[in-house]
């Protein structure tokens, strides 16, 4: 069951969805550590020496991502750039990885799920829940793009989302001990020119990155939030960590697990991400699974603070 999405059998609807996700996409990476949140800085053996004598660590790796609808298929190809101490227009190091998704579910192990303003979610429509120790699980991944307009409130209509900035965020679920099974790989970029098949900006990789900045405090998130799509109310309480399951991040990013029932009264386990884009707005997307790894649901929403 998934709200609101795309019908990927809907060439309209498709290319909406392509015009708003694809393109060069330039901006930084992070990861952050499944038990406590805490950012996971770059290995000073792995950084150049001058890094090291000037005491830089930076919190992740400038990347671009080029992004594409190519008929059936979501294509993500990733530029990292490698720290150096190399600048614009001289040698660029950088590491590639390229992820394609079946928008048609022709793949279950890796389905994408669109919205018309360029949101999406991926994974997999089913995780082995006995996976050994020594094996890592599947990525979830959920691109959730900044919104700049809400006045929209038809269940029919999606968020107005910015095309110019979104939040990339991929975690994984541990069934076995019902807790975060990978560290979070977050990247916040923006957009910066339209699909050409792969763009390096110069760079360095000096930056120290978003990811270094202390989070927001916990207790922003708490307030009454209205639903763009269905104008529907929900209370929040500030939020609360738990190793493993609940994580609260920079940049107003929080991941975290949830437990609940499908309508059939059996128990699911979820992965809800959330971005406080600003104070008044957060966009969330949710994603679950019965225990036995079959997926079953997704909803997305943006949410507006009421004012007191």
């Amino acid at each position: 069951v998934v709200a609101h999405a795309v019908d990927v059998a809907d060439a309209a609807h498709v290319k909406k969805f392509a015009s708003a996700v694809q393109g060069e996409w330039s901006g930084f990476e992070a990861t952050f550590s499944r038990e406590n949140g805490v950012t996971n800085s770059l290995d000073a053996m792995d950084l150049p020496e001058e890094f090291r004598e000037w005491g830089a660590v930076p919190a992740g790796y400038e990347i671009t991502h080029s992004t594409v609808v190519m008929g059936d298929k979501f294509k993500r190809k990733l530029y990292r750039t490698l720290p150096s101490v190399c600048v614009f227009g001289e040698h660029i190091d950088v590491e590639e990885e390229t992820i394609l998704y079946a928008l048609d579910g022709s793949e279950p192990s890796s389905v994408l799920i669109p919205f018309s303003d360029g949101a999406y979610c991926a994974g997999p429509n089913e995780i082995d829940t006995n996976l050994p120790s020594f094996k890592k699980p599947p990525f979830l991944e959920f691109c959730l793009p900044r919104p700049v307009a809400h006045e929209q409130s038809s269940a029919d209509s999606a968020p107005v989302s910015s095309p110019m900035e979104r939040m990339l965020v991929r975690c994984a679920l541990n069934f076995k001990q019902q807790r975060l099974g990978r560290d979070v790989q977050a990247f916040l970029e923006r957009f910066e020119s339209s699909y050409v098949g792969g763009m390096v900006d110069g760079g360095s990789g000096f930056r120290i990155g978003w990811a270094a900045n202390k989070p927001l405090s916990p207790a922003i998130r708490a307030g009454t939030w209205r639903s763009v799509r269905d104008e529907s109310i929900t209370e929040l309480e500030p939020f609360e960590s738990e190793q493993f399951r609940k994580l609260w991040l920079p940049h107003g990013l929080s991941v975290q697990l949830t437990s609940g029932e499908t309508e059939d009264g059996e128990e699911e386990l979820g992965v809800e991400v959330a971005w406080m884009a600003t104070n008044d707005v957060r966009t969330v997307m949710h994603r679950r699974y019965k225990l036995d790894g079959t997926f079953t649901r997704l909803s997305y929403d943006v949410q507006t603070r009421v004012a007191a």
